[in-house]
């Protein structure tokens, strides 16, 4: 027997779960032991694993009616596993530094629940299933509330508590039901292509919405407000929930029942178009709360949700080159949402910015940093040089032919809007000036978080000038 496929799946998400119990064992972060686990995935993320994609591995045999708990590789799990390998070093990196001016109760919280979150999200990017990536999706939610609510305030309860409430209620009340009509349906869970099973075009857009809204990680309107909710938590709480694992989990989600179980039927007849509206909606919505928000991180919130709203949007037109397009998409803004972030917690630990008035001319106090943030937040709005710019024209490419204009339109305006709420934050930062910092000395961000948003600013770039690297190649 070959057992490749069984050591991947335990070296991935075993490797975050040993690394949380030993830090759990030894009472305090210990460097070494931190970036051991994340240095270990890196490394093998860089390495040619194709040749395990298709392989299987029973976790629980017969759980409930013949349907197994079971991990499988296919080509959406691995692009997945290679974003969360690239990025949970650089987090873990800057945490380091980061957390030192903390107390080390919340610091070492933070470096037992994250490497769970981690593994977590490596066991939805492995799920074999529905049930199984029900399973890890949930247990996700429930053990990143200790990081949302890190600081221990009532605030930050509070809002881990809504946290909780909304993405467990929103995945219990419809996800959970939307799985048993399936399973109903099909006779059949595994993420395999389901051709045709019957159903009228209406049943399938009712099964449709239930997954979209029901996986409310993906963070579409109205169930978007645990994601600004949840910014509460520290900056690299924040990171990890945009561009680590939460979100991303929810996108990968919705792209495999999508993928698997919607895109090859011929019973649709174009209801899915209602599913795109809504996307649209979501992502232009998003954009002028975003433009309406005085306050940093709050902005880079919406920004996300709008962000998201572009794959979902790219999911919906359900074609081959458009889940393609969503994969870039999703690492594209990977890297550069969590530049932004870990930029922000930089910012506000030197120089106590939160509110945007707060960013006026702090290029001259923090010049790297300010202008890896830039970056950052050029990508968002997706000019050339950056990653972004691509990932917004594969989803009009791979479009419909019959719909390339009206997807065209929406992220014109989606783009005139990033341009609209970047644009000011970019200025202040350069041209600004305030009459509080003009004792303050240049201050820049530690080593350690310098050299982890270097890393991840320089993957936006990369992903520009060679983006064929990073295109997902789906097989037959």
């Amino acid at each position: 027997m070959n057992y490749a496929i069984e050591l991947y799946a335990l070296f991935y998400c075993g490797i975050p779960v040993l690394t949380s119990l030993i830090v759990l064992l030894l009472k305090k972060p210990v460097s070494l032991v931190l970036l051991l686990g994340p240095l270990l995935l890196f490394i093998v993320t860089f390495t040619d694993q194709t040749h395990l994609i298709g392989g299987n591995f029973l976790l629980v045999e017969n759980v409930i009616n013949n349907i197994d708990l079971s991990f499988t590789l296919d080509v959406f799990g691995y692009q997945f596993i290679k974003i969360i390998g690239l990025l949970w070093l650089p987090v873990t990196l800057y945490s380091l530094s980061y957390f030192k001016k903390y107390n080390i109760y919340k610091a070492h919280r933070f470096f037992i629940f994250t490497p769970i979150c981690i593994s977590l999200s490596l066991a939805i990017a492995l799920s074999g299933n529905l049930l199984t990536m029900f399973f890890f999706y949930e247990l996700l939610t429930f053990a990143s509330y200790p990081l949302v609510s890190l600081e221990g305030t009532d605030d930050a309860i509070k809002s881990g508590s809504k946290y909780v409430t909304l993405l467990a209620g929103s995945s219990v009340s419809l996800f959970l039901p939307a799985i048993v009509i399936v399973a109903n349906q099909y006779n059949n869970l595994n993420f395999i292509p389901h051709i045709n099973n019957g159903l009228s075009g209406v049943y399938m857009l009712i099964i449709m919405i239930m997954f979209l809204y029901g996986i409310a990680k993906s963070a579409i309107f109205p169930l978007h407000g645990w994601l600004p909710i949840a910014m509460v938590a520290p900056a690299p709480v924040s990171a990890l929930l945009h561009a680590v694992a939460i979100v991303k989990s929810g996108i990968f989600c919705l792209v495999k029942v999508y993928f698997y179980f919607f895109l090859h039927s011929d019973n649709l007849k174009n209801q899915n178009n209602h599913i795109t509206a809504i996307c649209c909606f979501s992502c232009i919505i998003a954009s002028v709360f975003a433009l309406r928000s005085t306050k940093v991180k709050k902005i880079l919130a919406y920004s996300t949700v709008s962000q998201l709203a572009y794959m979902s949007i790219s999911i919906s037109l359900l074609t081959i080159g458009e889940f393609k397009a969503t994969m870039f998409c999703m690492m594209a803004h990977s890297f550069a949402k969590i530049t932004l972030f870990l930029c922000t917690g930089s910012m506000q630990q030197k120089m106590n910015v939160y509110d945007i008035h707060d960013l006026n001319g702090i290029i001259k106090y923090m010049p790297i940093t300010s202008i890896f943030f830039i970056i950052g937040a050029l990508s968002m709005i997706g000019i050339p040089l950056t990653a972004s710019m691509w990932a917004k024209e594969y989803i009009i490419t791979y479009a419909p032919l019959e719909k390339s204009f009206f997807i065209s339109t929406i992220l014109v305006i989606s783009t005139v809007l990033n341009v609209m709420y970047f644009m000011p934050l970019i200025l202040r930062i350069i041209f600004s000036k305030t009459s509080s910092r003009k004792k303050i000395q240049t201050c820049e961000a530690d080593s350690y978080m310098l050299l982890s948003y270097s890393f991840t600013i320089t993957m936006v770039v990369i992903m520009f000038f060679i983006p064929k690297m990073f295109i997902l190649k789906l097989i037959n």
